[in-house]
């Protein structure tokens, strides 16, 4: 049974790393891509105040139920949860999707729960709605970030995204996850009750490359 705080790690901030490893551009140059896809590679984030992991790797590709070929990702979060999301690029967006269309709501168009969670060229100050026909409305905002420092190094030309949910009258912050260009995701931060998290990568190999180290296992605070 997934505890609240892990819960809302998984479905608020598993935006999906994906490495490509070369030289960071300016933002505001149209070649960037701040959500490569590539089979094989791996992501570990480590919390900075007590250490506590996730990992991510790139497993392979898998077609959705309406032939759609999808990246499957598996994540695990400290030494025994583990699930496996769903991601693929399509006119310019990250998008994290279900394989089978879902059964437990509906939305009309978008069968498959598709939510936009990312873009390949964010540009400082665009927002746009994350999961189209939703009940609620989900905004997703860029903000340029000149520099991101990690326990892989420092970063820079960085994106931060931020989710933004209007639902019954409430509005809601979540976020936000980190992006820098040709490498994709390299943490988040997020709020709990009261309780601030800072993830950032410690680990990250992009084909041959690696940047970092392995830390070992560990399960985060449970609330």
């Amino acid at each position: 049974m997934k505890t609240p705080y892990i819960t809302s790690i998984i479905m608020t901030f598993v935006f999906a790393f994906l490495p490509g490893c070369k030289d960071s551009t300016s933002p505001s140059l149209p070649q960037g891509n701040y959500s490569p896809l590539n089979i094989g590679d791996q992501l570990q984030l480590v919390t900075i105040a007590d250490s506590a992991t996730q990992f991510f790797t790139v497993l392979g590709n898998i077609r959705r139920q309406d032939g759609t070929a999808v990246f499957a990702i598996q994540e695990k979060i400290g030494a025994h949860y583990t699930d496996t999301v769903y991601r693929f690029v399509r006119d310019g967006y990250l998008i994290a999707t279900q394989i089978d269309s879902v059964t437990w709501f509906t939305l009309s168009g978008n069968p498959f729960a598709e939510a936009r969670i990312a873009k390949v060229n964010p540009t400082a100050g665009e927002s746009w709605v994350q999961t189209l026909s939703s009940p609620d409305t989900v905004l997703i905002t860029a903000t340029y970030v000149p520099t991101l420092t990690t326990m892989c190094g420092v970063f820079e030309n960085v994106f931060a995204l931020t989710r933004t949910q209007y639902s019954n009258g409430q509005k809601y912050v979540y976020g936000p996850g980190y992006y820098a260009n040709l490498i994709g995701y390299v943490g988040y931060d997020t709020e709990l009750l009261g309780f601030h998290s800072q993830w950032r990568a410690s680990y990250i190999k992009c084909g041959d490359t690696q940047m970092g180290s392995l830390w070992p296992d560990k399960e985060p605070p449970i609330m």
